[in-house]
């Protein structure tokens, strides 16, 4: 008998008793079962184990390096180019957008083209846009202020938002006049904007001589509806009185009908001022809410404001209207 046949067939080690085929008859005692596996098993086990490590092969070492260089390489192309696009975001133009721009949007418009502010010039055919009069040589100076004015003082409700000039210089108290009248224009509409309303205005210096200043302020509001409109001044330099708009022009049908077909020629075709008869256009003339005038070094800038909406205005050259 060998030594697996005494194993099968011998003595039971835990009772003594005889053990048959390798199992006890008595307790039921199994060596084979008690026994821990052999060092094959154990091989075995671990090399089909999910739990056991792989070595990595040569040619996946190197796939996984490339692609760690590879995303290096991609963050630093990413982070490099940061800087020149913040720091020349004014002149950077997609390539794409510049392939769009030039082929599928042809309109003849260069996007490189800067844009130029107006500077009015007395051989100008027409005033162009609102802009600053230059003045300068003279015994006065302009000086901007900006102020933002809320309804709560925790900076809550109705907000308005105000740049107006301000004048000094010899004549003091006939410019602290105007300063004080500009300020108050500034500011009149404050008490009108609602709860959570908004109001901005636009101030532009459109004329600067010794004898005569002219401001022009924009409004924009925004409550329960969105209303722009435009309101000018002319004041006398020396006096600071303010020179109303009767002393530049009479409002009647003949001043209606020679505005209407100046500001198609300027301006285009305005549907308002199309719709319009010459007495209801003369009745807007006639409205100092509606009708403003402000000089500038191009001419005298005669408008209305339409119904909340903007507002349209045409040059008079000097003599003009005498000639017609």
């Amino acid at each position: 008998m060998d030594e697996r046949e005494q194993r099968a067939n011998g003595f039971c080690p835990q009772c003594g008793a005889l053990m048959r085929d390798g199992v006890c008859g008595s307790c039921g005692f199994c060596p084979q079962k008690e026994s821990g596996p052999t060092l094959d098993e154990e091989k075995e086990k671990s090399a089909g184990s999910g739990n056991g490590r792989k070595k990595m092969s040569a040619g996946a070492k190197v796939v996984v390096a490339l692609c760690v260089i590879l995303v290096l390489l991609l963050i630093a192309l990413i982070v490099s180019s940061i800087p020149y696009f913040v720091m020349k975001s004014d002149e950077w133009e997609s390539s794409i957008f510049q392939e769009f721009g030039d082929h599928i949007y042809d309109d003849g418009y260069d996007f490189e083209d800067e844009y130029e502010e107006y500077v009015p010039d007395p051989e100008d055919e027409y005033y162009r846009e609102l802009a600053d009069a230059v003045g300068d040589g003279l015994s006065y100076s302009v000086t901007w202020h900006a102020e933002s004015v809320y309804t709560n003082k925790d900076y809550t409700g109705s907000l308005m938002y105000c740049d107006y000039p301000a004048f000094d210089g010899d004549n003091a108290d006939a410019l602290k006049r105007i300063n004080d009248r500009i300020r108050d224009e500034a500011f009149r509409y404050q008490d009108e904007i609602g709860a959570d309303g908004y109001i901005s205005v636009d101030s532009y210096v459109t004329y600067l001589s010794e004898e005569r200043l002219s401001v022009a302020m924009q409004y924009y509001m925004n409550d329960s509806d969105y209303r722009v409109f435009l309101r000018g001044f002319v004041f006398d330099a020396a006096t600071g009185e303010e020179i109303p708009s009767s002393s530049f022009v009479q409002p009647d049908l003949e001043l209606a009908a020679w505005f209407r077909e100046k500001s198609e020629i300027q301006n285009g075709v305005d549907y308002e001022l199309e719709e319009m008869t010459d007495a209801e256009l003369l009745a807007y003339m006639e409205d100092p809410d509606r009708f403003f005038v402000f000089l500038t070094p191009v001419g005298t800038e005669l408008g209305i404001n339409n119904d909340g909406y903007g507002w349209v205005s045409v040059t008079m050259k000097d003599g003009e209207l005498q000639e017609d």
